[in-house]
């Protein structure tokens, strides 16, 4: 690895960290401009007034926007994304997790097969460049690729 490649790495990662802020704000901003807030206990009677009251408290929805953003980012560092709005008794985290291991799961094998297929392919179309081998190749990846998602997953 040259000086170069190292270089545009520690780049690349140093404008990650403004990146994240600026998302990580929209996605605060978005939150807050929606009416009421996830414990309200107005929204459907999900919560008693006291639940809500305590679980306002627990992650700052009484506090003032600065101070919200600021017990927002250290509960997300520490994996805690507040309560579920739509499970009671459940956690965002606690939902989310278990399907995002499925997801991972699904994506690494979707990665594995389009390594395990588009390398030896995409090498045999190199080395056939020009033939009638190669057009071929391309016109059936470019099939496949014109296939919807939801298609190709039943498959």
């Amino acid at each position: 690895m040259g000086p170069g490649l190292t270089g545009y790495i520690v780049r690349r990662l140093l404008w990650a960290v403004p990146v994240l802020f600026v998302i990580s704000v929209v996605v605060f901003s978005m939150m807050r401009l929606a009416p009421g807030d996830p414990v309200d206990a107005s929204l459907g009677q999900r919560y008693t007034e006291e639940q809500a009251a305590v679980l306002k408290a627990k992650y700052g929805y009484d506090k003032p926007l600065p101070v919200q953003y600021v017990k927002y980012m250290a509960n997300l560092a520490h994996g805690d994304l507040g309560v579920s709005t739509r499970h009671r008794d459940f956690t965002a985290s606690d939902v989310i997790w278990p399907k995002l291991w499925v997801s991972t799961q699904l994506g690494a094998i979707a990665l594995l097969i389009v390594f395990g297929l588009g390398i030896p392919v995409g090498v045999y179309a190199a080395m056939a460049r020009g033939t009638f081998v190669d057009p071929l190749t391309i016109s059936f990846w470019l099939a496949i690729e014109a296939v919807p998602v939801f298609v190709l997953t039943t498959i």
